[in-house]
């Protein structure tokens, strides 16, 4: 899928924060995602762009996967695939499931998990928990979807209980 007009745009203006020159970041995204056009340029080679952007310091407020032992400030639909531990990729794919229920707003996903823990666990980030804290999340998410049964959030109107 291309990119959109405000991907092409968040890449332009993070090498003009870093003063990449246009020569130089055609360079750089011919060697980071293969093309060097931001017309012929897929998701994954924005994301993967964006995220050498943001580490060399430039200021980009999108969702990213976070790395490993960095804090997950950005994070993206493909967290879950960038993630190692088999507990948290299960957190994120049960999580992801209840979005069809509205027991969170779809464009803060991630915020909405990581509230969730911390309300529920005392825990401020997921990559703080530990592996009876990540069952008992696991437990936790399960239960919420049992509760809800899956339904949309417009299933749960009238006065019907979700």
């Amino acid at each position: 899928m291309p990119l959109t007009t405000k991907q092409k745009t968040v890449i332009i203006l993070a090498c003009k924060q870093l003063g990449i020159s246009d020569d130089d970041r055609h360079a750089m995204q011919q060697e980071i995602t293969g093309t060097a056009s931001l017309t012929r340029m897929d998701n994954a080679g924005f994301e993967a762009l964006a995220r050498h952007l943001h580490d060399r310091g430039a200021r980009i407020r999108i969702n990213l996967p976070p790395h490993a032992g960095r804090p997950a400030r950005l994070a993206s639909e493909s967290v879950a695939g960038r993630e190692q531990d088999p507990q948290l990729r299960l957190i994120f794919a049960l999580w992801a499931e209840l979005e069809p229920s509205g027991y969170y707003e779809p464009r803060y996903r991630w915020k909405a998990l990581r509230r969730f823990i911390h309300k529920r666990f005392g825990v401020e980030h997921w990559r703080f928990l530990d592996n009876e804290a990540k069952h008992k999340v696991i437990e936790a998410i399960k239960a919420i979807k049992k509760r809800r049964g899956g339904r949309p959030a417009s299933a749960c109107r009238g006065g019907k209980e979700c």
